[in-house]
């Protein structure tokens, strides 16, 4: 299986697949140093939360570096370990179609200073917001926990 990098209509450049992608199939390794929270750039946007206050960083040679959000997914994170998370299929993909998560299943923080983004990524459903998975729609985060997509640390966060 391969993947490309082109421009979006919504987000600057996503990664796209070149060959149609069954439903759970394993995509691509998040690859990256592990980092404090204290010790990410201001941007968190580029770092994968894996932990309470731990991020994973860009491998800055994958093109999971370029996964884009979408309200409406078509890919998840397989978690297996703190620094072993795969891009994950969720549902059937066709060829030349862009790979894209929910990030709010994978951010879990506290306090005035916690991330969210501005979200455009154009779906129907789109929430306009990218924030913690606590604050999703209880039925949203449930079809998240159903697919095995949403890690320990964030689903502590609605119990």
């Amino acid at each position: 299986m391969a993947f490309y990098l082109t421009s979006t209509k919504h987000t600057g450049t996503g990664m796209f697949t070149d060959e149609p992608i069954m439903n759970g199939a394993i995509l691509e390794r998040f690859g990256g140093e592990l980092y404090h929270l204290q010790d990410c750039d201001a941007d968190r946007g580029v770092y994968l939360q894996v932990d309470h206050e731990i991020y994973l960083g860009p491998s800055l040679d994958r093109a999971s570096d370029y996964t884009n959000h979408s309200c409406a997914p078509n890919c998840g994170l397989l978690w297996i370990a703190i620094d072993e998370v795969y891009l994950v299929a969720i549902a059937d993909i066709p060829a030349d179609a862009e790979l894209c998560w929910d990030y709010s299943t994978s951010t879990a923080e506290y306090g005035p200073d916690r991330w969210t983004m501005n979200c455009s990524c154009g779906a129907p459903e789109c929430r306009g917001l990218i924030d913690q998975f606590d604050t999703l729609p209880v039925k949203l985060q449930q079809h998240y926990i159903g697919l095995g997509v949403v890690p320990p640390f964030a689903q502590e966060t609605i119990k």
